[in-house]
């Protein structure tokens, strides 16, 4: 029982640590500017229709 509260705290803290990662990493790729479609790529190009 000694050692399972320390290494359960480490696997949370791991986890909380990979977590924020993961989250700056998602906001760093949302501020980034989004690239034109390239040009014949537009939903209506693609058999949708445009009504």
């Amino acid at each position: 029982m000694t050692i399972a509260k320390p290494s359960f705290s480490l696997i949370c803290l791991a986890i909380t640590a990979s977590n924020i990662v993961t989250m700056l990493r998602w906001s760093e790729a949302r501020m980034l500017p989004r690239q034109a479609a390239p040009h014949g790529r537009e939903p209506a190009s693609l058999g949708a229709s445009s009504r």
